[in-house]
């Protein structure tokens, strides 16, 4: 029998770096947020073949062993009414530029955190951590230079011009990220008042 969702959230929270917990707190209080509105604009059934879809998806994604095979998720994306077909794909279409706005939001809060240190450790994977890193390794700034100047960058667009992202839409994420940011300085008893804004 797979585990109860209780359950798998214990476990995955058990496996979450501490410091990136408040990235998973905002990627679920997003998700609930937009489990209300599919609810309350789409309703009940669109919400609960949403959400059937993704806890199906992420239980796959997962490994677990009553997870249904890609195979199978497909077919019961393939019998969806074409109504619920059209509100399942946008609302995993909105549920991903969420999770991306969380992301972005949690590499700020991040960079954040390492800026305060007293001892001014760089941030992992930073330009200033690489060069502290090849310094350590006895990698003088000749070396680090003729490496630089042998790399042979080469800048990829995906996104075609006419896929360009609406002024609204950035407005929104916008809107998103700054109510993420003040969410970790507002009093927990003031929260609720950022959940329905």
């Amino acid at each position: 029998m797979p585990p109860r969702p209780a359950e798998r959230d214990a476990a995955e929270a058990a496996e979450t770096r501490e410091q990136d917990l408040p990235l998973h707190e905002d990627v679920r209080r997003l998700a609930a947020a937009l489990g209300r509105v599919i609810r309350r604009l789409e309703g009940d059934e669109a919400f609960q073949t949403v959400e059937g879809l993704r806890r199906d998806a992420k239980a796959r994604r997962s490994g677990d062993p009553g997870a249904p095979t890609l195979g199978e998720l497909l077919g019961r994306v393939e019998e969806l009414p074409l109504q619920l077909c059209a509100v399942s794909a946008r609302a995993f279409t909105l549920f991903f530029l969420l999770i991306n706005t969380a992301e972005q939001v949690h590499r700020v809060r991040r960079a954040r955190s390492y800026a305060k240190l007293a001892d001014a450790t760089p941030q992992p994977a930073s330009a200033r951590w690489t060069m502290r890193t090849l310094r350590e390794a006895g990698h003088g700034p000749d070396k680090v230079l003729d490496a630089l100047l042998q790399l042979d960058v080469r800048p990829v667009l995906t996104a075609h011009p006419t896929e360009s992202t609406r002024r609204t839409l950035l407005a929104l994420q916008s809107r998103v990220a700054a109510l993420l940011l003040a969410w970790e300085s507002t009093a927990p008893a003031e929260r609720s008042a950022l959940d329905v804004a």
